[in-house]
């Protein structure tokens, strides 16, 4: 991997890092599935994880088409 494909990655990796946001994620999740049993903690867990996949799926193949439809240049 090139220094300047590296440094790519780092910045993309923050950017999601920041936007995802596991750590506050986590203190939600945990504090919602309180009183759960573990197994329903665990679907409940999987049902949020295809939701979030699908919603970043949508966003990355669709994202462009979506702000160019609203008029929102991608330098904005």
């Amino acid at each position: 991997m090139k220094t300047s494909d590296f440094s790519i990655f780092i910045q993309a990796f923050m950017a999601m890092f920041a936007i995802l946001n596991p750590i506050l994620a986590a203190t939600i999740f945990v504090s919602m599935t309180e009183g759960m049993d573990a197994k329903q903690a665990r679907k409940e867990a999987l049902k949020a994880s295809i939701v979030i996949v699908v919603i970043l799926t949508g966003a990355a193949f669709g994202g462009t088409y979506i702000l160019k439809f609203l008029g929102i240049p991608l330098s904005a």
